[in-house]
């Protein structure tokens, strides 16, 4: 369920890619900062209300044994939705620059690195590290897109 509130920051950047594209640069940089403040404040909100109600929705909906199982693995994960959100940004100006390839292959140099991490993080600690791995990957994922749009677009 998490992962669908990812819904909200590709809403929002979808209607931002063809903007961006026609913009001249000091506009699309407006326009970036603008909606990087906006992704990140609406969606932290939403993360937080998300990690508050989780223990209690669990508790309700399959045990309280589980919920106290789980919120360590949900906390993550709210976490690592609150930041893949915000790589969207930079993802969506590279994209409607004319970067996609770029985009590209941050993805698949990090596949290798995430697939052994899933692996070693989730044999040794089971949910948690699985957990963990991906929201090393998404904080990755975000650090290079935004290096890269920094390099490149000053931004």
């Amino acid at each position: 369920m998490l992962l669908r509130l990812l819904l909200i920051p590709m809403a929002l950047t979808g209607a931002l890619l063809p903007r961006l594209a026609a913009m001249a640069s000091v506009q699309a940089a407006q326009a970036y900062r603008q909606t990087y403040w906006r992704v990140g404040v609406v969606m932290l909100g939403i993360c937080t209300a998300a990690g508050v109600v989780a223990y209690p929705a669990l508790s309700v909906w399959i045990s309280v044994d589980f919920a106290r199982s789980a919120l360590p693995v949900v906390l993550v994960l709210c976490v690592g939705v609150w930041v893949n959100a915000l790589a969207s940004v930079p993802y969506t100006l590279l994209h409607a620059k004319g970067n996609p390839r770029l985009t590209a292959l941050f993805h698949l140099a990090e596949l290798l690195a995430y697939g052994l991490a899933v692996w070693l993080l989730s044999v040794q600690f089971g949910l948690i590290g699985a957990a963990l791995a991906w929201l090393a990957r998404v904080a990755l994922d975000w650090l290079l897109l935004h290096l890269a749009v920094r390099r490149l677009y000053g931004v």
